[in-house]
C-alpha cells in the first residue's frame, strides 16, 4: 500500500516545479509514500527539507507551527473528555522561547515556503497569542501580503484550570499571499456556498471532537478542510512543514489534492501513516453546499 526509506521515492514525484529542475543538494527519501492518494511524508527538520526543494513547486501550505507557550514540565488536569491530564514535558517542542529565537525560527522556515509557493498561492498559518504576533511580523518582513487573519472559535474548549484568566476560546490563522503580484488563489464562490449562499466571515465556530491520537495539538478537521477548499483546487498540492498528526495529508487526501508533509517525530510519522491508511477511520467531509 505504501513504500518506506527502504524503498526510498524521490522528493521531485510530487515535489516538483513547473520546469525541469537542476537540484544543487542531496535528495531526501520519504518515510511514507502512498501513491495511489498521492501523499508523501518526510520525516526530519522541516527547514532541512524544505531546502532542498525547488522553487515555486507547490500550490498551498498549511502550517501549525510550535506556540512555544508551554512551561517545561507542567502538568495540568483536564475535563473536558479528553485525557485526564496533560503534561508538557510531551510536547518539547512547544516549550517557551526567547523572542529572539522565535523570530529566528519562523524567519527562516517562512524564507523557504515563500520560495517554494507557487505564484498568486497562499500559506495558512495557525497560532495563539503566545505566536501569532511574532509571525505577523515575519511575514510582513519576508514580503508576504497578508490576506486576512481568520478567527477559530472552539464553541467547548475547556475552562482556565487555574482560574488566573479568561477563558481562552479562539486561535488565530492567518492567511497570506506569496506576493502582491499575481491574482490571489482563492475559490471564493465555493466558499459562499459553503456559508449558505453569504459571504463567509474571518469568524470560523466549531466544535472540537474527541481522537484516539495521542498528539497535544491536533487540528480540527473541520478547519484545515475551509482552508484547503478555500485555497486550492483538485489535483494540486498542499505542503504542511509540521504535519503531527496529519491532519493535512488525511483531509487533502479526502479532497483529491496531493499532500506533502514534514514531521520531525518519527512516533508521529507512523501515526500519520497508520492514518492515511485507514486505521482510524476514513475521511467524512464536515463542509456541505
Amino acid at each position: 500500500m505504501y513504500q518506506t526509506a527502504e524503498m526510498p521515492i524521490e522528493c521531485n514525484d510530487i515535489f516538483c516545479a513547473e520546469t525541469a529542475e537542476d537540484y544543487a543538494h542531496q535528495k531526501p527519501t520519504s518515510f511514507y509514500y502512498n501513491r495511489e492518494r498521492k501523499i508523501k511524508l518526510y520525516n526530519g527538520d522541516c527547514l532541512s527539507i524544505l531546502k532542498m526543494a525547488p522553487d515555486n513547486c507547490v500550490d498551498m501550505i498549511f502550517a501549525d507551527p510550535p506556540y512555544f507557550g508551554n512551561q517545561t514540565g507542567l502538568v495540568i488536569n483536564r475535563n473536558d473528555g479528553h485525557a485526564a491530564s496533560f503534561n508538557t514535558c510531551k510536547a518539547a517542542w512547544a516549550y517557551s522561547k526567547s523572542i529572539q529565537d522565535q523570530f529566528e525560527f519562523h524567519h527562516a522556515w517562512l524564507t523557504e515556503s515563500r520560495r517554494i509557493l507557487k505564484k498568486g498561492s497562499t500559506i495558512w498559518v495557525t497560532g495563539t497569542y503566545h505566536s501569532i504576533g511574532i509571525v505577523n511580523v515575519v511575514l510582513q518582513d519576508l514580503g508576504f501580503k497578508i490576506l486576512n487573519d481568520i478567527i477559530l472559535h472552539k464553541r467547548n474548549a475547556p475552562p482556565n484550570f487555574r482560574g488566573s484568566c479568561f477563558r481562552a476560546v479562539t486561535e488565530t490563522m492567518l492567511w497570506a499571499k506569496k506576493d502582491s503580484s499575481g491574482k490571489t488563489k482563492f475559490n471564493y464562490k465555493t466558499m459562499k456556498e459553503l456559508n449558505g449562499g453569504v459571504q463567509m466571515s474571518n469568524i470560523w465556530n466549531y466544535w472540537a471532537e474527541k481522537n484516539p491520537f495521542r498528539h497535544p495539538a491536533t487540528k480540527q478537521t473541520v478547519v484545515v478542510e475551509k482552508a484547503i477548499l478555500a485555497g486550492s483546487n483538485e489535483g494540486e498540492t498542499v505542503l504542511d512543514p509540521f504535519a503531527g498528526s496529519g491532519t493535512t495529508g488525511f483531509v487533502a487526501q479526502g479532497l483529491g489534492r496531493k499532500c506533502i508533509m514534514i514531521e520531525i517525530d518519527p512516533q508521529y510519522c507512523q501515526l500519520i501513516a497508520d492514518r492515511i491508511d485507514g486505521k482510524y477511520g476514513q475521511f467524512r467531509r464536515k463542509t456541505t453546499t
